[in-house]
């Protein structure tokens, strides 16, 4: 075996171990961040210069019995740690972020033994159950998706075996002399982040706050005691250790973050929805039409035939501040039923009309849909899905959505929210040419715009709704001044405001005349 140095910056030595494989690319991943992720580390402990001058040796290799050592700090320019080169793993993005990952791990518990050492104290055990929950808590914040991924031996088992454990003991207001424990340190992992997001203490100052007990730890940031009182009482209410029936519940999130939990208006369930699949299928039928793509562009002849996007809806929910969320889901007042399914619903159906794009028929329809709802979990937390696919295609259904979230084991209110969805099943589609024609003069409105900024009530025209009786004068004052707007534009552009003084004219639904520019007028 031989350690070779591939080179160094200002605050470190990169060594790699030529009898391990992978060895040499993981000296080199940690060259390109090292120095960016001590500068970090730095600032969280409030740590400064404690390596300037004192080089940290750090070997990509074998560790020998573990993921990664470390020797703690020294001024003599000793310091080392050695990680696993994750020899196997794939690809090999993988493994360099493994060995990053490590080097967080180590280089925080160095930087406790470096604080401890500054202040003739220990407060954060590198080699007990809170320092090795700060160690794995920082590992997690700097690469969060190279510690759950599996090939990298992290993820939640760092704290089920003391969140399904007997008893769940109190690590917290005590501190175990051992980094080996996994539930120990995993009480400890938790209680970092119920510091951090249930609590909304910044890692700074949870770090700077450090004392020799995590309990003490809390005393100094909230000014009184009792966080170990508080962290339990809030996962025995929402993460309880028996059912009903008495019987031991065991748990398996997919992060080691079960907070925030709340009870309160502080919880949200944001509907996201999409419409995917296609392509389209042709049905036939259609016709030819005549019309205007877009404004400015003159009246032509499209031909134009049915179609079936071939659509259906996805949509998610992500409950943040649950614990263990049951989500319910109804379309348009209809449950919809766990699993795969079908509903039959009564809605608004939009029907598209060839000969006026954009001004489809409504109407109230019964139609089936077809239904598909999942629950999963990622590193990001719970996430529910629902999946529509039409089973009658009368038009474009509007859809009202609505999600109802609970506590699978916690007594708090229902939360509720609503989405509006659209699922186009029936459509109308017209030769390339009209998309193009339509494209083109959009271009050139576009352009009208940017030359033509100053002409405000032509813009309001042409952005106004249909107007009710109380718009009426209004409008009257802004048609007077858009005629002032469209003859100072004749002069210039006569084309362009002829064809825009009837686009305004259509907009409103009055008569092309009362738009005349002076030209016009002259010319009668």
């Amino acid at each position: 075996m031989a350690i070779n140095t591939l080179g160094s910056t200002a605050h470190f030595v990169y060594q790699w171990d030529d009898m391990v494989n992978g060895s040499q690319q993981r000296a080199t991943a940690l060259q390109a961040t090292c120095e960016g992720d001590l500068s970090r580390l730095e600032s969280l402990f409030n740590e400064f210069h404690g390596f300037d001058g004192n080089q940290v040796t750090l070997i990509a290799g074998n560790p020998g019995g573990g993921l990664a050592v470390n020797n703690g700090f020294h001024s003599d320019g000793t310091t080392s740690i050695t990680v696993t080169a994750w020899s196997g793993v794939n690809p090999a993005t993988t493994a360099d972020a493994g060995v990053r990952l490590e080097f967080i791990a180590e280089m925080s518990e160095v930087m406790m033994s470096l604080r401890n050492t500054r202040r003739g104290s220990t407060s954060w055990n590198a080699s007990g159950s809170n320092g090795e929950g700060l160690s794995q808590f920082l590992a997690e914040w700097f690469y969060r998706s190279a510690y759950y991924d599996s090939q990298l031996q992290h993820g939640p088992r760092r704290i089920t075996e003391w969140l399904n454990g007997s008893g769940r003991p109190d690590f917290v207001t005590k501190t175990e002399a051992t980094d080996r424990n996994f539930v120990s340190f995993g009480c400890a992992f938790l209680f970092l982040h119920f510091l951090h997001t249930q609590k909304g203490y910044t890692v700074q100052d949870i770090i700077t706050n450090g004392a020799g007990t995590l309990e003490a730890t809390y005393t100094a940031l909230a000014g009184h005691g009792g966080g170990w009182a508080e962290f339990t009482g809030l996962l025995t209410r929402f993460y309880p250790v028996t059912d009903a029936s008495g019987h031991a519940i065991t748990y398996a999130p997919t992060r080691c973050n079960l907070f925030p939990l709340y009870d309160d208006g502080r919880r949200s369930a944001s509907i996201n929805w999409n419409e995917a699949g296609g392509p389209e299928i042709p049905l036939g039928g259609g016709g030819t039409v005549q019309l205007s793509p877009a404004i400015l562009c003159p009246i032509g002849d499209y031909t134009w035939q049915w179609v079936d996007p071939d659509t259906h809806l996805e949509l998610s929910v992500r409950p943040a501040g649950f614990g263990n969320p049951v989500v319910t889901w109804s379309v348009d007042g209809v449950s919809v039923p766990t699993g795969s399914s079908s509903i039959t619903v009564a809605g608004d159906v939009d029907a598209d009309v060839a000969a006026a794009p954009g001004h489809p028929t409504s109407s109230g329809q019964a139609f089936q849909l077809s239904t598909a709802t999942a629950t999963s979990g990622d590193i990001d937390g719970p996430l529910a899905t629902l999946k529509l696919f039409p089973l009658d295609k009368p038009g474009t259904e509007q859809l009202m959505i609505e999600v109802r979230v609970g506590e699978q084991y916690a007594t708090v209110p229902t939360f509720t929210n609503i989405a509006l969805a659209t699922l186009h099943t029936h459509s109308v589609r017209y030769e390339d040419r009209y998309y193009q024609d339509r494209a083109a003069c959009l271009a050139r409105w576009d352009d009208f715009v940017r030359r033509h900024v100053h002409f405000k009530a032509i813009n309001i025209l042409l952005t106004l709704p249909d107007p009710g009786p109380e718009e009426l004068s209004r409008v009257a004052r802004i048609i007077e001044q858009a005629q002032v707007e469209l003859s100072r534009l004749a002069e210039k552009e006569p084309d362009t405001a002829r064809l825009l003084g009837q686009e305004l004219a259509q907009t409103l639904r009055v008569s092309p005349r009362l738009l005349r520019t002076d030209e016009d007028r002259a010319a009668e």
